[in-house]
């Protein structure tokens, strides 16, 4: 099936995108009579700790210092600017870093001596300081549209920020959607860095719904601390008596500790011709804690994940599971700037694929290379229920360089993967990655040396037009699964290679790895354009087509089909029916090889009042068979969360699935009754 007819209407969009008329705005005019404040503090200002940003190396930074009360305070300064109005705007996106940062007049005096005593800074920015780990190389799409977006973060280019993050979002509920394994960290990290732009941007309100939005979704982790503690600074000035926060002085050492317990009970109950039953019915146990210590010389952080999930139904096939996601300390030197990172952990980076037991270092030898040595054990699941693999280990280093000619970023990497005694997987590779205010584009490449073959291939563009439009482009080519040898365990009774290694050579095994793994092709094109202050549209064009696999070793064949197109279109609203809310209507459009499926998305998160929200969504699917009746799915649902205190979230979700053949030869319908009940307690 093929429809063509839509074409000229996506066309005919980005046409009319590109010529709305909109110009770049001009150059503010610099006229060095106020400054921002960006620190106030006790101890004098280090140059060394000073973030390398585009906003600092546009404008003079400055010391200057007073003396109060016996004490000398030092002012760490950023100048200059004609009037108030002209430094609000700079002052929005330094708020992201300094969250006290104020507008400040500037005397002859100061003005003089600021000329002559100019600090620049020296270290490399690092906007995942203050979320999550440092950016890595990584063949997925979603995770290179979340590099771009922290890139324009730390240059400054908040504006563009944020469509890229709406994209990231709207890549990984593809690939749900598409029933692979999407990485929810992503979107997770998407939708808190969203409301930091929008909160760096000055817009309050959205920010603030953003936060809700992120604390009704997601239940635990650092990240919730964070947003919680956003949302409270963004609430208590936007009351209508604000009460002044009072500066916090700056300790030589510091320990912090917090983190998240939840439960949450899941029934889900299906009707079926005329007769109900209990289908699943468990109960989630989650605790997550994380501390952290700092002094002069050293920063030391640790984290500890790990969940339970109970099965009330002891017919079941699912077991009742213990897991440990990650438990890890992280310890950076200060004066050597080096930094190790050891136990259960997760990274992309050096060609490592996702959850290991090992170690992580990493030394900055200047402003532009770091150097990374990664080595341990890859584990399969965090079920501590089940054995890990130690007979399966790896090795690898990487080097990060950049930024060159304040735009260039690359990274080479190298990793050997070895499994009883053999070579599981041996590749190298490397990013390049360019940004600057109208574009960014990134090229990565993985090359399997053992079997000389490439893992993945993925080329990002974007280009952020003088309309706040954004165009996205990317090309993506890759093996599923990536190529090692265990894929040769694939389909096959043996549960090791070691139990292989007794009955067929190293070369069959190699052969059978070969035939179990196929390659995939991808094409997004994608538009986001914002058509008000409360509207914004995205549009995107996907094609993807995987190849088939051979029968070997009794294996059958696998048929993975021929090109996939999707066309998709999404409204994104904020504050529409009321101050805080925040609406999405979807319409999507996938042309398979064997049925074309229409899908009508609808959802609202509506604040009641402070401390209730509720979430109504509905999601329609129309779905046409080649081969069979056709099936049309309802699913409605409601979502209601209700904040005690400052710290306890209390959640309940009701969610109904009907299921319905369609035309003379229907055969009946299904019904499935979700219910959700749970709590989260933040300390």
């Amino acid at each position: 099936m093929r429809v063509t007819g839509i074409w000229p209407l996506i066309w005919g969009l980005v046409v009319c995108l590109l010529y709305s008329g909109v110009s770049w705005p001009a150059d503010a005019k610099v006229d060095k009579r106020y400054a921002i404040t960006l620190v106030s503090s006790l101890q004098p200002i280090r140059p060394e700790e000073l973030p390398d940003t585009a906003v600092l190396k546009q404008y003079h930074v400055y010391s200057s210092g007073f003396v109060k009360d016996g004490k000398r305070w030092y002012r760490l300064r950023l100048g200059f600017f004609d009037g108030v109005s002209t430094a609000r705007p700079v002052l929005r996106q330094m708020r992201l870093r300094y969250h006290d940062a104020w507008v400040n007049t500037v005397n002859e005096k100061e003005y003089a001596l600021a000329l002559n005593s100019r600090i620049k800074a020296v270290s490399t920015p690092e906007i995942a300081s203050e979320t999550t780990s440092a950016v890595v190389p990584t063949a997925d799409p979603a995770a290179a549209l979340l590099d771009q977006a922290r890139q324009a973060l730390t240059a400054g280019e908040t504006a563009a920020a944020i469509p890229l993050l709406q994209q990231v979002m709207v890549a990984v509920k593809k690939k749900a959607d598409e029933g692979q394994q999407p990485q929810l960290s992503q979107a997770q990290l998407a939708l808190e860095l969203t409301g930091v732009a929008q909160e760096r941007l000055g817009d309050m309100r959205t920010a603030m719904a953003t936060y809700r939005r992120f604390l009704a979704r997601y239940k635990e982790g650092d990240a919730v601390v964070r947003v919680q503690q956003r949302l409270a600074v963004l609430e208590t000035i936007s009351s209508p008596a604000p009460k002044a926060m009072p500066k916090l002085k700056e300790e030589p050492t510091s320990m912090e500790w917090g983190g998240s317990f939840s439960q949450f009970s899941n029934r889900d109950v299906r009707f079926l011709d005329g007769g109900g039953y209990e289908a699943t019915s468990m109960l989630f146990n989650d605790l997550g804690i994380s501390s952290r210590y700092r002094s002069e010389r050293v920063d030391i952080r640790s984290r500890l994940d790990t969940s339970y999930r109970y099965n009330f139904r002891a017919d079941n096939t699912t077991d009742d599971q213990l897991r440990l996601s990650s438990m890890f300390v992280d310890v950076r030197d200060k004066k050597y700037d080096v930094a190790a990172k050891l136990g259960r952990q997760s990274a992309s980076s050096g060609g490592v694929l996702g959850r290991f037991d090992g170690a992580l270092i990493s030394y900055r030898a200047d402003p532009h290379s770091k150097y990374n040595l990664v080595a341990g054990y890859p584990v399969e699941l965090s079920s501590t229920s089940i054995i890990d693999e130690t007979d399966r280990h790896f090795v690898g280093m990487s080097v990060d360089l950049g930024t060159f000619a304040k735009a260039w970023d690359l990274n080479i990497f190298g990793i050997d993967q070895r499994i009883n005694g053999i070579t599981d997987r041996q590749a190298m590779g490397g990013e390049v990655r360019y940004f600057d205010r109208k574009q960014s584009h990134m090229l990565l490449l993985d090359y399997d040396v053992s079997y000389s073959v490439v893992n993945s291939i993925l080329a990002l563009s974007n280009w952020f037009l003088p309309n706040q439009t954004v165009l996205n482009i990317v090309l993506d080519s890759r093996l599923i699964p990536v190529m090692s040898t265990t894929n040769a365990l694939i389909g096959r009774t043996e549960l090791g290679i070691d139990e292989m290694l007794t009955i067929l050579s190293e070369d069959e095994i190699r052969q059978l790895a070969r035939d179990r793994t196929s390659r995939s092709y991808s094409a997004t094109f994608a538009v986001s354009h914002p058509l008000s202050d409360k509207y914004q549209l995205n549009a995107d064009v996907s094609v993807f087509d995987q190849t088939d696999t051979p029968a070997s070793g009794g294996v059958p064949a696998v048929q993975n089909g021929g090109e996939q197109y999707t066309y998709s279109m999404t409204m994104i609203g904020s504050s529409v029916f009321k101050e805080g809310d925040i609406s999405i209507a979807g319409l999507r459009f996938s042309d398979t090889v064997t049925s074309a499926i229409t899908t009508l998305n609808l959802n609202v998160r509506y604040p009641l009042t402070r401390a209730w929200r509720m979430g109504p969504t509905m999601i329609v699917d129309y779905r046409n068979n080649d081969l069979g009746v056709d099936q049309v799915s309802v699913r409605p649902s409601l979502r209601i969360d209700y904040r005690w205190l400052t710290n306890t979230t209390f959640d309940a979700e009701i969610a109904l699935l009907h299921l319905k053949d369609l035309g003379s030869s229907a055969s009946g319908s299904d019904t499935d009754l979700f219910f959700e009940l749970g709590y989260r307690v933040d300390f």
